[in-house]
């Protein structure tokens, strides 16, 4: 315990270390954009398809991504047999670029996956040249690689070639993004990436048969160690990979000291030395996928199969599979947010025919290396597995309820799953040995533990009742994209209504796939009640294309769509997409409500008898009034003054709407322009708070200085989204709570 107490608190300090030397290096990076000329080493070179990728260690910036596009002048420096060399002090120059920072809740942070091994930031060279010599072993092992490539290309189809380079080279940019999406949705992605399976097939073979030629347990492991550090090298060496490295360096360690190789403490020896090495690998999914299962494995698994007696080796099988589940599925859920049902039936059938998609691979390279019409005829076996597999994947997707949507648990929630789970491996392992007092559970009894503690777990694990009311501006760039979540009426706690109001951008071109499905996700979102479309620009409806023609886990049931925008072209996307996904539409105008869960929603402008222009589909704006409990909030689109004016003057038509007065949020018209917000809006509803969603630097200079100058003169406080990251509120019991992503109240 002692021990213990001492490693937990060397790594508190180690941790907090690395924070700290990492915040004052990322401090003194270079501007974006900025121009730099530096030296460093070259680590490791990719191709990709349309640039070189060279990592570069230098003295003040750690590792540098250096990107040479194809076909110019830095290329040549690379595709020259005499170019660049692995270990060579190479001198470089080109424009800074720095990795994006996760704005959003569910967003994947870019900055911290590169981190975690070590990068800082990107540049974009325009001019590379090598100095001196490299290291002659770094560099054949790389152009063993780069040949082995070559020749999976040429002998395998492209689908196949993909997935072997991955699982093999650890070369994943080559592999067909449809094969790779349908891997993650089926949950066997752990295939493509170079894992213990790979590492033991390779090393512990050639253990055995140096072994068997005659050399004793310390000359096979050390030529194994040699040959397995080798290939970690070659391939990049990612956390699964160095944590099986290790272990594997225990076995054969054990079998040259005549010791017992122990599973969970070479696993443990593993974790200290890639976290003290690299603590910010502890973040990363790879490794808390890699070391849970190998945990699954060591401890659950072996603990449930002691207790179970299972007799036949599939019985094992599935118990080792559902022990690894049971130890990974919190980690699934916070970094992907839904989880594959059919993920362990799946496994069950993939996991034992892999070794023989690896074998096929390896004899494929060998062979090309002689004849490619060997080559060839070496990976067919492994070519009909992997179709064998994309089969599979298709079919269980087809099954109903193939994927569960839980969206990230909080952190007491997965604290609570695993003391469960915890406490149900005591319970079904308990030994009965010696006490008196306590009555033998036979084996139906210890099923039934095992059912009832994953049923409970499970439950653990489920999104937590709404209270009170959310509203999140996500940070979409140049856009706008607000979702709204309540509860429903009769205090369904467990059920929430879900409205979407726009969601689009001009900046980011895949705001869907990478901000607005991530975000919903995470928040266990699988059905929205209503998506309120302001007007048809495609920075308020860009992502929300994506959700109707391409994201099949999220069902809009309503859209609802401004009156004065019927027959413009620019909705017919979306009414084309919202037949397909039987997604009900509305129109509305100045006077209707839309009553969702505890959420009342009023349309304020434009009505019958407002002429707007329709070369202007500004003008077509919905401007609504939320009001949930004493909580109102003013939307306002991207309308003009015009518009502003004519909703807060009452027209006829919406005198019986009463004053909009009590506003305390407003989300400023057109994303803080010089010629909407104007003073009479502000005086007329003298919000709190006002919401401005925008793209930093953006070439439309949003916000306007003169929309800042009202609000500040309105004593308003002002939340922006490019300074903030997304901004959320909170509303319960008459009570606000607002706050940034990218700050500590969020």
């Amino acid at each position: 315990m002692l021990l213990l107490l001492c490693v937990f608190f060397l790594g508190f300090f180690r941790i907090k270390g690395a924070v700290l030397k990492q915040n004052q290096l990322e401090a003194g990076l270079p501007a974006e954009e900025s121009m730099v000329s530096f030296q460093g080493r070259v680590l490791d070179i990719r191709e990709k398809e349309f640039y070189y990728e060279v990592t570069v260690e230098t003295k003040d910036w750690s590792r540098v991504l250096v990107y040479v596009e194809k076909g110019g002048e830095a290329a040549k420096v690379i595709e020259n047999q005499n170019g660049l060399f692995i270990r060579q002090l190479v001198m470089a120059e080109g424009e800074v670029s720095h990795f994006a920072l996760a704005r959003n809740p569910g967003q994947f942070d870019l900055r911290g996956y590169y981190r975690a091994q070590g990068i800082t930031m990107a540049v974009f060279a325009d001019q590379i040249q090598g100095q001196g010599e490299g290291a002659p072993y770094f560099h054949r092992l790389y152009q063993f690689r780069k040949r082995c490539s070559r020749i999976l290309l040429k002998i395998s189809e492209r689908e196949d070639a993909g997935v072997f380079r991955a699982a093999l080279l650890g070369e994943k940019e080559g592999m067909d993004p449809a094969v790779r999406d349908l891997y993650q949705k089926s949950g066997i992605a752990h295939l493509l990436a170079i894992s213990g399976l790979h590492v033991s097939l390779i090393g512990m073979s050639l253990h055995r048969l140096l072994r068997r030629i005659g050399l004793g347990y310390g000359g096979a492991g050390v030529l194994s160690g040699l040959l397995v550090l080798s290939y970690g090298v070659m391939t990049g060496g990612g956390g699964s990979l160095a944590r099986a490295m290790v272990m594997l360096f225990a076995a054969f360690l054990a079998g040259y000291l005549g010791r017992t190789y122990d599973l969970l403490s070479s696993l443990s020896l593993a974790a200290l030395l890639i976290t003290w090495a690299q603590p910010f690998q502890i973040s990363q999914a790879g490794f808390q996928l890699s070391f849970g299962a190998v945990l699954g494995i060591g401890w659950l698994g072996e603990r449930l199969n002691q207790a179970l007696e299972p007799k036949h080796r599939w019985q094992q099988t599935l118990l080792t599979s559902l022990s690894i589940q049971l130890i990974t599925g919190p980690v699934i859920l916070w970094h992907y947010f839904q989880y594959p049902v059919y993920g362990i039936l799946l496994n069950l059938l993939v996991i034992p025919l892999m070794g023989y998609v690896i074998l096929s691979g390896i004899l494929g390279i060998g062979m090309g290396f002689l004849v490619p019409a060997l080559g060839e005829a070496a990976v067919g076996s492994g070519h009909y597995i992997l179709w064998w597999y994309q089969r599979l994947c298709v079919w269980f997707q087809k099954l109903p309820g193939n994927q569960a949507l839980f969206g990230r648990p909080s952190w007491g929630q997965i604290g609570c799953y695993y003391l469960l789970l915890a406490g149900m491996a005591l319970l079904v392992g308990r030994k009965t040995a010696g006490e008196k007092d306590w009555k033998v559970p036979d084996k139906i009894q210890r099923l039934l533990c095992l059912a009832g503690g994953t049923a409970v777990g499970i439950l653990c694990l489920q999104p937590l009742p709404q209270r009170g009311c959310d509203l999140i501006m996500l940070d979409v760039g140049q856009g706008d994209g607000i979702v709204i979540q309540c509860e429903r009426p009769g205090g369904e706690l467990w059920s929430r209504a879900v409205v979407l109001i726009d969601g689009g951008s001009s900046s980011e071109k895949e705001l869907g796939k990478n901000r607005l499905a991530p975000y919903l996700k995470s928040q266990g979102i699988g059905e929205i009640d209503v998506a309120i479309v302001s007007h048809g620009d495609s920075d308020h409806i860009s992502g929300l294309r994506y959700l109707l023609e391409e994201e099949e886990d999220i069902q809009i049931r309503c859209l609802v769509l401004p009156k004065k925008g019927i027959g413009d072209e620019a909705y017919e996307p979306l009414l084309s997409a919202a037949k397909s996904r039987s997604t009900s539409v509305a129109y509305m105008e100045t006077g209707d409500r839309l009553q969702v869960g505890k959420c009342s929603f009023t349309c304020l402008y434009p009505g019958k008898g407002d002429e707007i222009d329709p070369e202007d589909r500004n003008q077509q704006s919905l401007i609504l009034q939320l009001d949930y409990e004493d909580f109102h909030m003013l939307f306002t689109g991207d309308t003009d003054r015009e518009g502003e004016l004519r909703a807060i003057n009452g027209y006829p038509q919406n005198i019986a709407l009463g004053e909009i007065s009590g506003i305390q949020v407003l989300k400023a018209a057109h994303h803080g322009s010089r010629f909407s917000n104007s003073q009479e809006l502000l005086e007329a509803i003298e919000p709190d708070l006002v919401l401005i969603s925008y793209e930093e630097g953006n070439s439309y200079g949003h916000p306007h200085e003169d929309a800042l100058e009202r609000f500040r003169q309105t004593g308003c406080r002002v939340l922006k989204t490019g300074e903030m990251g997304a901004v959320r509120l909170h509303v319960e019991d008459g009570k606000v709570e607002y706050g940034g992503f990218l700050g500590e109240s969020f």
